[in-house]
């Protein structure tokens, strides 16, 4: 797994984990992770589309969503929560523009909520919080 810093605007939320691995790799072994919530923010100065989908662990898609997003406009982001997303799920994609990020959900003990977020230097990260 592949760590790097995401930084918003100006706020550093520290080291995020980008996974690495592939629906393919998903297999009858795992297990799926509750979630508590889906957001979606843009700290971009412009618009833009998110494609988000959400697995379970067969590798079915249970869920896909596109949202739009108006620019950030000085400190603020612009932000969505997916009131509409399942409650649990074994994997999330993402994709802003020819950017995409993955996150695979196994292993957690307790629930978790997913940020998906996209900074003003174009870069896009799936993070989860516990």
């Amino acid at each position: 797994m592949k760590r790097r810093r995401l930084i918003l605007g100006g706020l550093s939320i520290g080291l995020v984990g980008v996974g690495s691995g592939c629906l393919s790799d998903l297999h009858s072994n795992v297990r799926a992770t509750e979630i508590t919530e889906v957001e979606v923010w843009n700290a971009d100065d412009s618009g833009h589309t998110f494609q988000v989908s959400v697995f379970d662990t067969n590798g079915e898609k249970t869920y896909q969503r596109s949202i739009e997003l108006e620019g950030a406009s000085g400190n603020r982001v612009t932000r969505e929560v997916l009131s509409d997303a399942p409650d649990t799920a074994a994997e999330v994609r993402a994709r802003v523009d020819d950017k995409t990020d993955e996150k695979t959900l196994d292993g957690y003990e307790r629930p978790v909520q997913l940020s998906i977020k996209y900074n003003a230097d174009q870069q896009l990260a799936i993070v989860d919080f516990v």
